[in-house]
């Protein structure tokens, strides 16, 4: 889901001004079905504790929603969507572990996000412009 979401901002970046909405619309939705892809077999694999996953989803949604408008604020839309996914990816690693003890993979998505915080500013300042225009 993390590289789900730095994609479609690529995508976006890359595909040329369209006047047809639906060229931005289904690239957009990739994150939202995955995400309900996930949710959907976590609830049914843990389905005896479904009631405290989804306190907690509610709970991480809520805290999301807050740290996104001070992120927003703050950062610009392409450090905040870097941002997101490096914390989409610290919580990849958390339920892979608890899973099983592939945590290579987790941990080679959090570095990937890491290392993407080194972008330098002027190339990010750029996307910030082009995406606004």
């Amino acid at each position: 889901m993390p590289i789900s979401y730095i994609f479609v901002l690529g995508l976006f970046y890359i595909l040329p001004f369209s006047i047809n909405i639906l060229v931005y619309i289904i690239p957009a939705m990739v994150p939202f079905i995955i995400g309900g892809y996930i949710l959907s077999s976590i609830y049914s694999e843990f389905s005896d504790i479904s009631n405290k996953l989804y306190f907690a989803d509610l709970i991480g949604s809520g805290l999301g929603s807050i740290l996104v408008l001070f992120s927003l604020d703050y950062l610009g839309v392409i450090k905040s969507i870097i941002l997101i996914s490096i914390i989409s990816s610290i919580a990849v690693i958390f339920f892979v572990n608890f899973l099983s003890k592939k945590y290579i993979i987790a941990y080679a998505v959090l570095g990937m996000f890491v290392m993407s915080t080194f972008v330098p500013q002027n190339y990010i300042s750029v996307m910030e412009k082009t995406l606004a225009a």
